[in-house]
């Protein structure tokens, strides 16, 4: 059967609604949209009312269920059942202790507006920042996945490891990278960065430079390339063999190594690395880098065969009987496509992969004194960069479009070297003297299109023919892979020769052959050939386990975040260049060109991100937190809460007024602070009232399981001889103190004391198993005297504005926890200390230890009187001056309450609205009614007071357990 009041709403007049009514014995159950209870900012006058929160948060009968939306209301008085969504917080209020070091550790700054004005704090932060909360545990914000991240193929966090270099943490962001795809220093100097294109940075000046910041992580991260296995090398049996060692294959190979399978890649060139060996020059890749990438990957077991042709060495069939289970095919597209025009086969005419293959790997080699390139891709800038190097005449592109398909850096950096381009233009004849080229014949051209296919369609502008010298023409229009050599039998081949697969699985139509990389797409860039290679190795582990290969894959891409750059702070600095080598020395040289980023503004650089995505995930506070309550994986979720009566604030928060029985919708009313608070009240006592049935046969309730009961008195130690046995006890707080106190040094210095049994270290003593430890060593070591240096400052029950939800916590977790009679002294080493001296380590420690020693001093001295209990008068005093009084005494009553009112008759006679009337109708109510007497004296304690009244004739004595006064 459901129980309590259900209350709507988040705010001040929630939380004074549930303390009534959790008063008055009745089970409160909050629903607040807010993530903690009583405010959403820090405004001083909810920071003034922090203590009355605070106690509403932490009794036993009050339940909070914050961050919550509620959906809908089902049911009738008794019976509600209240659905409400719960949006993520993405860190546990049960574990989180608000110790801080999340927030000190988050590598990425947002801002928000608190009270008109911008705040700068971690993406993960406590609910208000610069303010307590009531859970006080710490949220994430998060603004789903930025532009960068999801426009790159590979999935890479592109704004986490931003953020972490940002932060000077290059290891760790290397280690991001790695995590989605391996080759980082290649990507960091070959990708084509699709990224860049969609930065919002570029709506402010211009886009963070993405791939000079992947290659500073790669090149100068000290650690090195650290691939981190996702099972144990060998775990898995099945063999499996991978044709092709350029980034497909590799890529694939990696995945699959990582993942605990054993494979082999064959290569049939006698280099590693397919194209990044003999397709890429060496100013752009050198051969250091390319090796370095390799040997990380072969130190995950790969075994890459090199010199080993598929189709002519080895067959597909006999990889089969050797016992091989799954294929993956990422040879390169590595013949050229013909021009198809006269004199194509002169001496001198080349191809692009021909001449890269020869510049690139053979010592000595080189090209003639005039050199045209025919493209405007990728390969022919390299192939044009690659021959200025070595000719000593004029290099010249002829392109037939308006603007060149290759990389707009790669073609500025050709042009700065000399390499002159034609746009417009298509060759028409190669001229030669019978046997070697001499020059070459053009047309402009005036319009080009495409067919579906890729093939142009040229529209030549009249009489416009000419002729250029040559002595070396380089045919770069396309290439296409050699795929009939693999001599696969039913391989389904397209009629460019390249294989076709399932887009989602890249499967062939052979089970348990897949392809990716050049040989599906045609010649494409090393970015998509390796998300290929990731892509078939998720299916070849599928294939290999029996799973569907297909289930909960999706080509589709998240929508990705949107940002109100006008909200986001945006660094001063523009756009870094990268510094390169003088064109002086890459004459002759295949030196590298450009020379990447150095520390100080590859950091610049990383701090112009916007932080599209706000948390961007890098996961340091989830390695950071002690008792792992940040959950990244977090979801909303929907709840059901039972209920017996609603009361529904209605704030401007969303709220909807719910109109049915047993629901009270509360307006909050003009009037101040006050009467919004009496308001609160008023509807928590109706509700009362209407359960007033079952509230007096209920049985009192404690919070469920894993809470403690309503917090009870320390009970003072009975004397004890002049030598007590003393216990210190450090709390850690999740390492938040003890990463700035020196422990070691405290121990050593308080165990010296007199009276100190022992010192000892815990994690957290705000959880219960913090508590548990402690009552432990008390009980084992006999302990009557505990000293506990935490956040907590003193052992009283009061609440006040320095109290946290944590430090209630501590202190009720002990009160059920120690033996009976441990006299407890706390000590606030956190704020007082470790905080407030966080960059003076040894001061810290040193005033850590001076407020032990005088916690210690405390402790020692002799125990009071043990604590004598004394019975609760039941009745109680209501004293005013006539409406109000009169209004709190029918309503004590109508609870069933014995209640005395001492007020101005005569008004309580007058029958205003809302007052009761006549003295009768109150003394029906089990009134006793005492004019206002001439003098009145009250003393005694909560629980035991006592009213003298003096009239001119008269003397009256009441006794009471509590006292209101109006």
């Amino acid at each position: 059967m459901a129980k309590g009041v259900g209350i709507i709403g988040g705010g001040v007049q929630a939380a004074q609604c549930a303390l009534a009514l959790a008063g008055m014995g009745v089970e409160a159950k909050v629903i607040a949209p807010s993530l903690s209870l009583g405010f959403d900012s820090a405004s001083a006058e909810e920071i003034h009312l922090w203590p009355l929160m605070l106690r509403a948060a932490s009794h036993p009968l009050v339940t909070l269920y914050t961050n919550c939306k509620v959906k809908s209301v089902a049911g009738k008085p008794g019976k509600f059942v209240i659905k409400a969504l719960k949006e993520p917080r993405y860190v546990s209020e049960e574990l989180c202790t608000a110790c801080g070091r999340c927030e000190a550790e988050c590598s990425v700054k947002v801002y928000s507006k608190q009270n008109g004005r911008k705040v700068a704090h971690s993406a993960i932060h406590a609910p208000v920042p610069g303010a307590n909360g009531a859970p006080s545990a710490f949220r994430i914000e998060k603004n789903g996945v930025s532009p960068c991240r999801v426009s790159c193929p590979l999935g890479i966090n592109v704004q986490g490891f931003t953020s972490l270099i940002a932060k000077g943490k290059v290891d760790k962001a290397l280690a991001m990278i790695t995590e989605s795809a391996p080759l980082p220093a290649v990507l960091g100097r070959l990708c084509t960065h699709p990224c860049e294109s969609k930065c919002s940075r570029g709506k402010v000046d211009e886009p963070l430079f993405i791939q000079s910041l992947h290659r500073y992580a790669a090149d100068k991260a000290p650690g090195g390339i650290q691939y981190r296995r996702k099972n144990p090398a060998g775990s898995r049996k099945e063999k499996i063999a991978i044709v092709g060692s350029g980034p497909a294959g590799l890529a694939c190979g990696w995945e699959l190594a990582r993942r605990g399978y054993s494979l082999t890649i064959f290569e049939a060139h006698g280099v590693i690395g397919g194209m990044l060996a003999t397709g890429i020059p060496r100013f752009r890749l050198p051969r250091e880098v390319r090796e370095r990438e390799v040997e990380a990957i072969k130190a995950l077991g790969v075994d890459i065969k090199s010199g080993v042709t598929v189709g002519r060495d080895v067959m597909y069939s006999d990889l089969i009987e050797r016992g091989y289970r799954a294929f993956f095919i990422g040879v390169g597209a590595q013949q050229n496509n013909k021009l198809n025009i006269p004199g194509e086969d002169l001496e001198g005419v080349v191809d692009s992969m021909s001449l890269l293959f020869t510049l690139n790997l053979k010592v000595g080699a080189g090209v003639g004194a005039n050199v045209v390139v025919i493209g405007g891709g990728n390969s022919a800038v390299d192939c044009a960069r690659t021959a200025k190097r070595r000719s000593k005449g004029e290099v010249r592109i002829l392109c037939i479009t308006k603007e060149m398909t290759a990389i707009k850096e790669d073609v500025d950096e050709a042009i700065k070297e000399g390499v002159l381009i034609d746009y417009m233009v298509s060759p028409v004849e190669i001229l030669g003297d019978g046997n070697r080229v001499t020059g070459i014949k053009c047309q402009k051209l005036k319009k080009v299109e495409f067919t579906p296919e890729g093939i142009p369609i040229m529209e030549p502008v009249p009489d416009s023919e000419f002729s250029i010298k040559a002595d070396h023409v380089v045919v770069s229009v396309g290439q296409k892979p050699n795929t009939p050599a693999l001599n696969i039998r039913g391989l389904e081949l397209r009629n460019n020769n390249t294989i076709t697969v399932d887009p989602l699985t890249m499967e062939t139509n052979i089970p348990g052959l897949f392809a990716g990389g050049d040989c599906v797409t045609g010649s494409n860039n090393v970015v998509s050939a390796i998300a290929a290679g990731l892509q078939a190795a998720e299916s070849i582990d599928r294939y290999l386990r029996g799973h569907d290969i297909r289930k909960g894959r999706s080509l589709e891409k998240p929508q990705p975040a949107e940002v109100d750059i006008k909200e986001r702070k945006a660094s001063p600095y523009r756009r870094a260049s990268m510094s390169s080598i003088p064109l002086s020395k890459r004459r002759g040289s295949f030196e590298e060109t450009n020379l990447g980023l150095p520390e100080k503004l590859a950091k610049r650089e990383a701090e112009r991100c916007l932080n599209c995505a706000l948390c961007s995930e890098c996961k340091e506070c989830e390695q950071i937190c002690e008792p792992g309550a940040v959950f990244h994986g977090d979801t909303e979720r929907q709840i059901e809460i039972e209920a017996e009566r609603i009361i529904n604030f209605i704030q401007g928060n969303g709220t909807r007024q719910i109109n049915r029985d047993g629901v009270y919708n509360v307006i909050a009313r003009d009037g101040g602070l006050t009467n919004q608070l009496a308001q609160a009240s008023a509807a928590a006592v109706e509700a009362a009232i209407a359960l007033r049935p079952e509230v007096e046969e209920r049985p009192s309730v404690t919070k469920a399981s894993g809470s403690c009961p309503e917090t009870q008195p320390f009970q003072s130690a009975p004397p004890v001889s002049t030598e007590p046995r003393m216990g210190v006890f450090l709390c850690r707080c999740g390492e938040s103190i003890s990463s700035v106190i020196d422990f070691a040094e405290v121990t050593r210095q308080i165990a010296r004391l007199p009276g100190v049994y022992k010192v000892w270290d815990i994690s957290q003593t705000c959880r219960e198993e913090g508590s548990y430890e402690i009552a432990q060593h008390v009980a084992q070591e006999k302990l009557d005297r505990v000293v506990l240096a935490a956040c907590r400052c003193c052992n009283l029950e009061q609440v006040c504005f320095s109290c946290t939800d944590r430090r209630v916590l501590c202190r009720r977790y002990l009160d059920v926890n120690l033996p009976p009679g441990t006299a407890v002294e706390f000590v606030n080493i956190r704020e007082q200390c470790a905080w407030v001296h966080r960059d003076d380590p040894a001061g810290a420690t040193s005033k850590a230890i001076d407020l032990i020693s005088a916690g210690l001093a405390r402790a020692s001295r002799p125990a009071p009187v043990a604590y004598t209990e004394r019975p609760i008068e039941g009745r109680a005093l209501v004293i005013g001056t006539g409406s109000g009084a009169a209004a709190a005494a029918r309503d004590l009553a109508a609870l069933g309450h014995s209640v005395t009112l001492v007020a101005d008759l005569d008004k309580a006679r007058a029958g205003k609205k809302n007052i009761p009337g006549p003295v009768k109708e109150l003394k029906e109510l089990k009134l006793d009614c005492y004019p206002l007497p001439g003098t009145l004296d009250l003393t005694g304690v909560p629980g035991n007071y006592e009213a003298v009244l003096k009239y001119d004739s008269r003397v009256s004595r009441i006794k009471a357990g509590a006292v209101i006064l109006d």
